[in-house]
């Protein structure tokens, strides 16, 4: 029996063991006969041979040098010190009651609430000052220019200006005291008219106002650094039903736009905008663009608005590749929406047919029968 077994034990070995363990003792006697082999280890045993392990010498590994700490400044956290960190949830924040006493910028004795609604009214008084005399200013200049200008409309001759003053106002009259020669109002027209981009499935908020540049760049002005999208939409199509044309915003109030646009923040500045917007669209000649250069630039459109311009009024979105997540998402859409209309046109003009259009034939001589044949025509 092999590796010293016996009956009883080699009989509780599986088939596999038992032929491995034969093959095992055919091995090593072949070793023994070639002196390649001394020590036999029981396979069977579940510790492995130690022989190489043992042969090993102890390898001792070299001690770090210690890192030498820097020297103590004095200051220790509390978490090192022990001390047990404060509880800061139980304090309360505790308001001025309403009796207590304030100043006034007079001197005079007033309660905190009334002190607090007063500054508030001061600043809001403040901002709508601001705003209304730089209002009066434009306003100013804007008479000015227009001074001496009649606004009779019955002349078949101004039909294109005709058109303009229904579309956007008188205030487009402004336009006629620039030059002593006569106004193309047809250009004038036609520069402000839109080339509305096609909607896209993202159902942006400029998508909305594309077919008016006026009203597209008011929008833009408006809904920048708000992130809430039922507040910029109330807000702007409530402005636009009070103020339709560039013409009504230039005759607005600052009090009666601040209650409007009030929710979007920043007041003093986008209600600049709308006037700067609002002017440079009626006075500008002779044809209306946006950019960001001198001559093109409008207070408050920055390179979002001027991107948006050119996207969703002058339908340029698939050549451009604006920095705005939104507008280079829609760029994209365009460029895919464009290609497959490209495809489309090009699949229906190949398969169109010309009307009464006689099929081509060639000529053939056919064998009818035996001995007889014909010259036919054959449709290719």
């Amino acid at each position: 029996m092999p590796f010293n077994l016996t009956d009883a034990e080699y009989a509780q070995l599986s088939e596999y063991e038992q032929k491995r363990l034969a093959n095992i003792a055919r091995n090593t006697s072949v070793l023994k006969k070639l002196g390649l082999k001394k020590i036999q280890p029981n396979p069977l045993s579940s510790t492995p041979s130690s022989s190489k392990s043992s042969a090993r010498s102890p390898v001792t590994r070299k001690k770090r040098a210690a890192i030498a700490k820097p020297a103590s400044t004095g200051r220790r956290s509390k978490r090192l010190k022990g001390v047990k960190p404060v509880d800061y949830t139980s304090e309360k924040v505790v308001l001025p009651a309403a009796e207590t006493v304030c100043k006034n910028e007079h001197g005079e004795p007033v309660s905190y609430q009334e002190r607090q609604a007063q500054v508030k009214k001061e600043t809001t008084e403040s901002t709508l000052a601001k705003s209304l005399a730089w209002l009066q200013e434009s306003r100013a200049q804007f008479i000015e220019e227009m001074g001496g200008v009649k606004l009779e409309v019955s002349d078949e001759a101004h039909m294109w200006r005709h058109r303009a003053i229904q579309r956007w106002g008188t205030g487009v009259c402004v336009v006629e005291n620039h030059d002593e020669q006569s106004v193309d109002w047809e250009q004038y027209v036609l520069s402000r008219m839109s080339t509305p981009s096609p909607e896209s499935p993202m159902g942006l908020l400029q998508e909305r106002y594309a077919s008016c540049p006026w009203r597209l760049l008011i929008a833009c002005c408006l809904m920048s650094r708000v992130s809430s999208a039922s507040v910029k939409e109330k807000a702007i199509s409530t402005f636009f039903s009070a103020y339709a044309t560039p013409t009504d915003a230039m005759n607005a109030e600052p009090e009666d736009v601040l209650s409007i646009i009030a929710p979007l923040g920043l007041f003093e500045n986008r209600f600049k905008s709308i006037i700067s917007i609002s002017q440079q669209f009626l006075s500008m000649h002779p044809t209306f663009e946006v950019g960001m250069t001198k001559e093109l630039k409008i207070y408050g459109c920055g390179q979002f608005t001027v991107d948006s311009f050119y996207i969703f009024a002058r339908d340029q979105g698939g050549s451009m590749m604006p920095g705005d997540k939104n507008l280079a998402a829609y760029c994209r859409w365009r460029r895919t929406a464009s290609k497959r209309e490209d495809d489309d046109s090009s699949s229906a003009s190949r398969s169109r047919k010309e009307p009464n259009a006689q099929p081509m034939t060639v000529k053939s001589e056919v064998q009818l029968c035996v001995g007889t044949s014909a010259v036919v025509e054959i449709p290719i």
